[in-house]
């Protein structure tokens, strides 16, 4: 069964989500993209958003990612729930370091995983 892994990035630290597959429009994602930013971004931050690979959006082939202040944020279409899990330890792999006191805490604060499972929600089916 084709499904998505959702990978959220915060400094080192690394969630990652595997949901449904379902036909998802530009502006869908960009709606999703927004809602997990204003949670990872500081309230002060005025930056525009970025869209990364999401601008001119045409389908979801295989990975997309999204560079933005806050972390970056990976979409990867997979053939499998077992091929989701090889992409995200993958990542985790390539991600792997200390993480300081301080960045903890800026974690805890805007990288929460029920929160950001609170986010993917709203927008799609997790399996």
């Amino acid at each position: 069964m084709n499904c998505i892994l959702i990978v959220s990035q915060y400094y080192r630290d690394i969630q990652g989500f595997v949901v449904k597959d379902k036909t998802t429009t530009e502006e869908s994602w960009k709606k999703f993209l927004c809602d997990i930013e204003d949670y990872k971004r500081n309230k002060d931050c005025m930056r525009k958003y970025y869209f990364g690979d999401f601008e001119g959006f045409e389908g979801l082939d295989c990975r997309h990612n999204v560079n933005d202040i806050s972390g970056d944020i990976y979409v990867i279409h997979c053939s499998s729930v077992g091929v989701a899990f090889e992409w995200l330890e993958e990542i985790k792999e390539n991600n792997k370091g200390f993480i300081s006191e301080r960045f903890q805490k800026e974690i805890s604060e805007h990288h929460n995983r029920n929160e950001l499972e609170d986010i993917i929600n709203r927008h799609f089916e997790l399996l």
